[in-house]
């Protein structure tokens, strides 16, 4: 949890009825709080770890797209690999490209002579008037020393702030309008004709008389105005015009984010298209584009992926923020943040309106913060997922047989546990669908033995806990009702056997490895090579997608792998390996590192090289120190072992593969167990 949010995060009295603007203002104003983003404009740096935007090439000022070079050097990059035929990195290239200096976007800053007038040009840094008497001084003495003649000017007064509601920048002359406004006015025809009398400058800016205004239509112009946007420049994200609330949470959620180990990069193009949205929809806050779950909507008719995760990742810092845990109790959700918790690629919110009894949900809650609180609390969120599973089971039971929908819990009484059980069995016997589950695309799921089992047996400890601390008694919860759920059993799954001789040549056969990589990891994340490493050394999945960049070495000319098993508490373990094994992994380090030289245009220092993943995450990774997941592994080696019709397998079989033929060898059980510890 953000620091910030800690001393809130303790007391338990109700939030919700506060002032939400309240709450946000003093977090904001508070020491800890990086005053960067507390201005209504803010300007990012251009190399800002989280926020930047400045092109890899040194001293370009256009901005960078997602690929981290500007538009023109793209387009000279992907001219120059072609001409060099992939002989060239993008790290050389970085290197030897010229900058661009004249851009789209940038902000010229002040003239240096008028500190109230903006300049034309970011280069000379003259205003428009004092450019023009230059370029005339440069005409009649080509050798005029520009010092010299910066020495002898006088300031002019400035036109004010542009009239565009949200634009923070000056006018650039009597209109009112700064210059990008001016342009914009220009390419919509002039609505309204507003113009200015010629030779303004003669006839009244040197009598220091105001220059005056003329239109035509002032409705057509203030129509036109109404309609404008600010005007975009790289690496200012605009605020202003925003309501108050929203105006905080985002720039709460800004800084929140900057503080988030593994931050994905937030364009600053994306969250100017945020503030947008929330201008013109006149938003007052960031949970008006979400659902109750903290998802974002569609937003301005079209989904933008970028803006949807801003949104998702500040709503996701506000909730423990806006509410205390006693009042996510009663709002339906717990926060896993509230209790010093996350667990991996998961989010801190964990939702549980799915059980719709308000005191089911409460035993519900107080079971989970329990576990949260506990020091034996899982390591991952599956037991918080079927406790979730097996309570909304029983809350959608409970909604349809219950006398008044179960929502009296002083009713219950033995028998409907009872019907409770059977009906779980019956399902899961004929393999029928469930009252309330969903698969992921929106299909009912289906009852197994499996799932019955895992609901029986958290629903007992669920229930359990409520009548072992009191809560039973308090919410008028009958003892029979409660006993009457039994355990589910042990599970009878067996381990699976190691691969059969035709299945594990199969595997690893040269030419269906070559169709792994090829058909099933296009983006070369690496997964042959990881695959080839469970194969040879038996480690677990989990070991091996784990490893770290500098895993292998040769120590006496042996070739080893160096890796973790977590599970059994062994770290920095060696093991050898073969040495086409090893000569693979060597390759897949020069891969990783080249991939990190293309992102950042330079090679990794050593501190990150230490840090760096072998198989490096393709997702918010911008240090390339996490690595790949299971799933995403899971997933290929699947439809890979589908699409060579072999039936059933699983990467894990590699090992008990492993143990089976050391043990064929003479390897006895006890020593085979200590190796694959």
């Amino acid at each position: 949890m953000n620091p910030l949010s800690s001393p809130l995060a303790t007391d338990h009295h109700s939030r919700v009825g506060r002032d939400r603007l309240e709450l946000l203002s003093a977090l904001l104003q508070a020491p800890s709080f990086d005053p960067l983003y507390r201005a209504d404009v803010i300007e990012m740096p251009a190399h800002h770890p989280v926020y930047g935007w400045a092109c890899l090439v040194s001293e370009c000022e256009s901005a960078a797209d997602g690929s981290g070079l500007c538009h023109g050097h793209q387009a000279q990059w992907r001219k120059a690999h072609k001409a060099a035929r992939g002989d060239i990195t993008r790290a050389q290239f970085v290197k030897t490209a010229t900058p661009i200096l004249t851009v789209i976007g940038a902000v010229p800053g002040l003239c240096r002579i008028c500190p109230d007038r903006p300049a034309k040009s970011q280069h000379q840094r003259l205003c428009d008037r004092h450019l023009r008497r230059w370029h005339r001084a440069r005409a009649t003495t080509p050798a005029a020393d520009f010092s010299q003649w910066l020495a002898a000017q006088t300031p002019f007064p400035g036109y004010g702030m542009c009239q565009i509601t949200a634009c923070p920048y000056l006018a650039t002359s009597p209109a009112g309008l700064c210059r990008g406004h001016l342009h914009r006015y220009w390419r919509a025809g002039r609505p309204g004709n507003l113009r200015i009398p010629q030779h303004r400058p003669r006839s009244f800016g040197t009598n220091g008389l105001t220059v005056p205004v003329l239109i035509d239509d002032k409705l057509a112009f203030q129509r036109w105005r109404s309609a404008q946007r600010p005007f975009y420049r790289n690496g200012v994200v605009n605020l202003t015009g925003l309501q108050p609330l929203v105006k905080a949470e985002i720039q709460w959620g800004m800084f929140v984010h900057a503080q988030t180990a593994d931050a994905a990069h937030w364009a600053c193009s994306a969250l100017q298209h945020l503030a947008m949205l929330c201008r013109t929809g006149n938003i007052a806050s960031l949970f008006d584009l979400a659902d109750c779950s903290g998802e974002p909507r569609r937003l301005d008719g079209h989904s933008d992926p970028r803006v949807h995760m801003i949104v998702r990742t500040t709503i996701e810092s506000l909730w423990c923020v806006y509410y205390s845990p006693a009042d996510s109790r009663d709002a339906g959700f717990i926060e896993t943040e509230h209790f010093g918790r996350r667990f991996k690629n998961r989010r801190s919110h964990f939702d549980l309106t799915g059980v719709s009894q308000a005191w089911l949900r409460g035993v519900l809650w107080d079971h989970l913060a329990a576990m949260l609180q506990s020091t034996r609390c899982p390591r991952t969120a599956g037991p918080f997922d079927q406790a979730r599973r097996a309570v909304v089971e029983l809350s959608a039971f409970l909604e349809a047989d219950a006398p008044q929908g179960g929502h009296d819990p002083s009713l219950l009484r033995e028998e409907h546990a009872q019907r409770f059980v059977a009906d779980q069995r019956h399902r899961a016997r004929h393999g029928l669908r469930s009252l309330a589950i969903h698969r992921a695309d929106g299909k009912p799921s289906t009852i197994t033995e499996i799932t019955r089992r895992m609901v029986f047996n958290h629903l007992r400890a669920v229930v359990y806990r409520a009548l072992e601390t009191g809560a039973s008694d308090s919410i008028g919860l009958h003892r029979d009702f409660i006993t009457a759920f039994p355990g589910g059993g042990p599970d009878p799954k067996r381990p699976r056997g190691p691969f059969s001789d035709d299945v594990a040549r199969a595997l690893s056969d040269e030419n269906n490895l070559r169709q792994f990589a090829a058909a099933h990891d296009a983006p070369d994340y690496g997964l042959r090579d990881a695959w080839e490493t469970i194969l040879h050394t038996g480690r677990r999945c989990s070991e091996v997608l784990e490893l770290r960049l500098d895993c292998i070495g040769r120590y006496r000319g042996l070739t080893m792998l160096w890796h973790d098993q977590t599970k059994v508490g062994n770290f920095n373990d060696a093991i050898r390996i073969p040495e086409h094994l090893y000569f693979r992994l060597d390759a897949r380090q020069a891969t990783t590192l080249a991939s990190f030289e293309d992102r950042h245009g330079r090679p990794p220092t050593a501190a990150e090289r230490q840090a760096m993943a072998l198989f490096p995450s393709p997702v918010r990774d911008p240090r390339a120190d996490r690595s790949i997941s299971y799933g995403t592994f899971r997933t290929s080696f699947k439809e890979w072992v589908d699409s060579l019709d072999l039936g059933r397998a699983v990467s894990h079989q590699a090992r008990h593969t492993l143990a089976t033929n050391l043990q064929r060898r003479g390897v006895a059980s006890n020593a085979t167990s200590r190796r694959l510890a």
